[in-house]
């Protein structure tokens, strides 16, 4: 990915296929496989962030149903996101989702420093998989709604930075894989860590 990664304003979910494509393809660790994974990040105002990932594979594992349930174990996408990047002990919120429309959120300052979000604010975020013959595509909302209750945000505008990094996983080892957009330099597999999210700008889309 670039120095930042340009999360353009639009008006609507329908306009992310608008949005500038990241890659999820750098592999570390014990990766049996690795599917080809990219995924889309755009901005609704006063709506909030609306992703959308890609994965080309033709049946993902799938087990895990409803909120919070263990989808990493699956074959998951994720996005992270740290919307206070200026603080020493910076919280950020995980959403990690399956094929089958699965999500878990969890926020804290840590890797096992977290708490799961309650039923109703995973509900709220309106996560949808679609599944075709040779990919798969998972979609989410982090509404703004939800940032402002864990963030103290005054206004999310044109300028508006903050970092994050997204995911490709499974732990089960008949597919187990470990791919992020940013690299991470970790001798064993761990996505929480701060010091390798990369910086998000909001900015208007080119004309």
């Amino acid at each position: 990915m670039n120095v930042h990664y340009p999360v353009f304003i639009i008006s609507s979910e329908e306009e992310i296929e608008q949005c500038p494509v990241f890659p999820v393809d750098k592999f570390r660790w014990n990766c049996v496989y690795k599917p080809k994974t990219t995924g889309r990040l755009g901005y609704v105002p006063d709506k909030g962030f609306f992703l959308k990932m890609y994965c080309c594979e033709s049946n993902p594992m799938r087990k895990a149903f409803g909120s919070n349930s263990m989808v990493y174990k699956d074959s998951a996408m994720e996005g992270f996101f740290c919307f206070e990047p200026t603080s020493s002990d910076a919280s950020y919120l995980n959403f990690e989702m399956n094929a089958n429309g699965a999500l878990l959120i969890q926020h804290g300052t840590g890797r096992f420093n977290r708490s799961f979000l309650p039923d109703s604010e995973v509900y709220s975020c309106g996560c949808k998989a679609e599944r075709f013959d040779d990919h798969w595509t998972v979609c989410t909302w982090i509404p703004e709604i939800l940032i402002r209750h864990y963030y103290k945000i005054d206004t999310i505008q044109e300028g508006f930075s903050f970092t994050c990094n997204f995911f490709k996983i499974s732990e089960t080892p008949e597919i187990e894989h470990y791919a992020s957009a940013y690299p991470i330099d970790s001798p064993e597999p761990n996505f929480h860590l701060l010091q390798f999210f990369g910086t998000a700008v909001v900015e208007s889309m080119p004309q």
